[in-house]
């Protein structure tokens, strides 16, 4: 489905292959050039304006995702190349919409919504991420960076798992560069 998809905000994804020499027969994806310098790279020195059109652009192409039906789940800075297209790659946790994957992590942690921690591939995954991209354009971090899974992680049951992941978002004190006015 996505080797047929054309965006001007997407880099072509051509398929996947799998290294038959690897012996762990890893699956690797094969996408259009996207240049070598991402959003990680350069959103510190990135003006206002150039943000504001980089997130646009990237609400327009999770947009077009989900007309296909899908949700892509890994919004980070390193997952959106910048050059003339300001482009997302990395594909490989991109799923139906509402495909449940109980106790699947196919996002980043830092940069992932609650229903991505207990695996739910809900429309609105991309909408948190765009909200994490803008932070991090803003503070140079991650909102949560420092909220890990707990060893034994994959062993809780998605109710499990939210339930951690919400004492610990709810249990962090607020940060202290920013005001409550």
């Amino acid at each position: 489905l996505l080797q047929q998809a054309s965006h001007p905000y997407i880099i072509q994804f051509h398929g996947l292959v799998r290294d038959e020499r690897d012996p762990k027969r890893r699956r690797y994806a094969v996408m259009s050039y996207a240049g070598n310098r991402d959003l990680a790279d350069a959103a510190e020195i990135l003006p206002e304006q150039s943000k504001i059109s980089i997130l646009r652009k990237l609400a327009e192409a999770f947009s077009y995702v989900q007309t296909l039906g899908l949700v892509y789940n890994d919004v980070k800075p390193t997952n959106v190349m910048l050059g003339k297209d300001n482009s997302i790659i990395d594909f490989d946790s991109v799923a139906p919409v509402d495909e449940p994957e109980p106790g699947a992590v196919r996002s980043t942690w830092g940069f992932q919504s609650l229903e991505q921690k207990v695996g739910i591939n809900h429309p609105k995954n991309p909408v948190y991420g765009l909200g994490a991209l803008a932070y991090f354009m803003n503070t140079g971090t991650a909102p949560r960076v420092g909220l890990q899974p707990p060893e034994g992680w994959t062993d809780l049951n998605p109710g499990e798992q939210l339930d951690w992941y919400a004492d610990k978002l709810f249990a962090t004190p607020p940060n202290p560069g920013f005001s409550k006015k």
